[in-house]
């Protein structure tokens, strides 16, 4: 028991409604009691939209893991797609109906809980808010409720936003195929937050055979960018996404070996090989390490088929018996060899000659640790060679000369473009030419590197779009970079809920580097439950909201499910909330905060810890018991099937009620701050 509870004290209520029923009336009641999700009863989860309709539904996941968090932000997955949607899906909700259906914490829960009309994002996302994640994540049933909301012959955008596969055990596959039949014009569009491989692997075919797209985001920042692609794709309605398209099969070119009789032999010093490589005969000597073995070629050195020597490096040194010797030299895909006779004394210098050029990479002032790839695709008529992606590049690599299909990729930047290696050459290689570096730094008023959580977005000009901008590249980070095409961008930098702006140009083939500087303030929050001042214990749920009071709309600026909650904000007047446990105990104030100041605010909530339990004659098996907890409006506190829950509750009076498959028990009791209290029902 936490400190400065009372000890447990038990109270009986009068039982003011006992009715008995049938079995198979009891289990039904039960079943309609736990589809009603939500605080208030279920909306019904069928309504006739007509074609002309053309409606966005949302299928929104409140399984337990959304509320797991990405690199680049605090804040549970839930809470960042619910702000990258509220902001980004206003641009095509203000000219089509929109809804949402929530699906989780049980295989069956998944419910139209926000019927389909015309509405403002802010009225679309309101249950999202105050979302408690839990249980599984029934994406299957979410598939089939969308399918209800809208008939066969509506035109729909649903899009489904979830963080993996389905874990009911059901083919989603199979239904997204029944759908793509039974609902030719629904497309389904997947906002995909940190998925497995295999979980990609299982929920890519929903939108594959709907004609949909999919969106995938690995971390916070790119939800946002992920969602802003995601509604540029509604407003275009472009064609299906091809996901999974396996390259062209690899095919290796053989090149012809051109005579190696580039020897010469010093006689001085020991008997020894030294081998270089090259670009072709007379061509430059390779410096990029090349693998090289030697096999003696026969008996008089060593026993034929063995290897003398094996090591890599741009040069090759090794003393040998004297003796016939083959040198071999491989690199990438490209192989050299060469017969040399080692003398009594001296060495024997050979340069072998190979028929492939060799590539250096150059960026614009960013390196492969950046985050940025390349991958060469070979030559169709090259049977048998491997397509190469680079992620970390420390020396030049060789190639057989062709035409090849050069793939620059860096975060959601995918650029691909020709590339001709010609024999004999050595070739400079820009990926991303004609594009710039962009490098952002943010400072708080004191220089320092702020730990602020941030958000930097860069949009182009875009004529078409209605605000006459295109987002093309978003960070959280304090140190971000940016590769993007020559242009002039405007860079919004985001804290605390206002926005700094400035219009910089990139030249190609550049770096720039600009600075922003931060009036942040820093706010601690902390929750401390009353009349004794203890604080909240571990495990227990804890959601923070901070509201901007100075902005007509759009307020929340930062959310936090922290026991202890750093906040980065800009000077102002705010409205801090804190949520405790999973039902109604909440504590709020009103803060005024100065530049570059820190405060702590402590939050004081009022609570007791109840549980529930039934006692006297058996009232049938315990995994038919559902109990719910309404406030003396009616509204539902509390729902659960668990055996004896337990829970906090905020002061106050409660109806709770317990359904079994023989009756229905209910009580009365008040909630006193800062107690342990049994609520027990007594059956007769």
């Amino acid at each position: 028991m936490p400190p400065g509870l009372t000890s447990t004290t038990k109270t009986q209520p009068v039982l003011v409604k006992r009715q008995c029923l049938t079995r198979a009336t009891a289990i039904a009641l039960a079943i309609s009691v736990i589809a009603a999700a939500g605080s208030k009863p279920a909306i019904a989860q069928t309504s006739n939209i007509s074609k002309a309709d053309n409606p966005i539904l949302v299928l929104f996941d409140s399984s337990g893991s959304m509320w797991g968090k990405l690199p680049g932000n605090t804040s549970p997955k839930f809470a960042l797609a619910r702000r990258a949607l509220t902001e980004n899906l206003r641009q095509v909700t203000t000219q089509r109906p929109s809804g949402l259906v929530i699906f989780g914490q049980s295989c069956t829960t998944a419910s139209l809980t926000v019927p389909v009309q015309r509405q403002n994002t802010d009225r679309l996302f309101a249950p999202v808010k105050s979302l408690n994640p839990r249980g599984k994540g029934p994406l299957a049933r979410a598939l089939e409720t969308a399918t209800q909301t809208v008939s066969a012959n509506a035109t729909a955008d649903v899009i489904v936003v979830h963080d993996g596969a389905d874990n009911c055990q059901r083919d989603t596959c199979a239904i997204a195929d029944t759908i793509s039949r039974t609902h030719p014009n629904v497309r389904f569009h997947l906002l995909s937050i940190g998925l497995t491989e295999n979980d990609k692997r299982q929920t890519r075919c929903i939108a594959q055979k709907t004609g949909g797209k999919v969106f995938e985001a690995e971390d916070a920042p790119s939800i946002a960018f992920a969602v802003s692609q995601l509604i540029a794709n509604l407003k275009s309605a472009g064609p299906a996404n091809q996901i999974g398209v396996a390259l062209d099969k690899p095919q290796l070119v053989k090149p012809k070996q051109p005579k190696q009789t580039d020897t010469s032999n010093d006689g001085a010093g020991p008997s020894r090989i030294i081998a270089t490589a090259h670009l072709g005969p007379g061509g430059s000597q390779i410096t990029a390490p090349i693998n090289w073995s030697i096999n003696p070629a026969d008996s008089g050195s060593a026993k034929p088929g063995t290897v003398a020597h094996t090591t890599t490096s741009a040069k090759l040194t090794k003393r040998l018996p004297a003796g016939r010797y083959i040198v071999y030299a491989s690199s990438g895909g490209v192989k050299a060899r060469q017969t040399v006779t080692v003398p009594e004394r001296g060495a024997i210098r050979a340069k072998l000659a190979f028929t492939a050029s060799q590539l250096t990479f150059q960026t614009p002032g960013a390196t492969f640790s950046d985050g940025m790839s390349v991958t060469l695709k070979p030559p169709k008529a090259a049977e048998g060679q491997d397509t190469l992606t680079f992620t970390r590049m420390t020396a030049p690599i060789l190639l057989p000369p062709g035409e090849y299909q050069l793939i620059s990729r860096m975060g959601s930047l995918t650029k691909q473009t020709p590339l001709e290696v010609k024999a004999g050459s050595a070739q400079l290689v820009t990926p991303f030419d004609g594009y710039g570096l962009l490098q952002i730094r943010m400072a708080n008023a004191d220089g320092k590197r702020p730990s602020t959580p941030l958000d930097v977005i860069i949009e182009a000009d875009a004529p078409d779009e209605p605000s006459g901008r295109r987002p093309v590249s978003r960070s959280a980070s304090a140190f971000s970079k940016h590769i993007l095409p020559a242009a002039t961008y405007y860079v919004t930098v985001t804290v605390g809920g206002r926005a700094t702006t400035q219009q910089i140009a990139v030249p190609a083939n550049s770096r720039v580097q600009r600075s922003f500087k931060l009036q942040a303030a820093t706010l601690k929050a902390v929750v401390k439950m009353e009349p004794n001042g203890y604080s909240v214990r571990s495990g227990t749920p804890v959601v923070f909201s901070v509201e901007d009071l100075q902005k007509k709309a759009d307020r929340e600026v930062a959310w936090s499910s922290e026991l202890r909650p750093r906040f980065h904000l800009n000077p102002g007047r705010y409205l801090i909330t804190a949520r405790v446990g999973a039902h109604n105990v909440k504590a709020s104030q009103t803060i005024e905060i100065n530049p570059a100041q820190t405060r702590t605010v402590e939050l004081q909530a009022a609570a007791a810890e109840i549980s529930l339990k039934l006692e006297g004659q058996t009232v049938g098996r315990p995994t038919n018991r559902l109990w719910e907890v309404r406030n003396t409006d009616g509204d539902i506190i509390w729902r659960t099937n668990a055996l004896r829950p337990n829970g906090l509750l905020a002061p106050g009076t409660y109806v709770v009620r317990c359904v079994t498959n023989q009756r229905i028990l209910e009580g009365r009791f008040t909630v006193e701050a800062g107690t342990a209290q049994t609520i027990a029902l007594v059956a007769e």
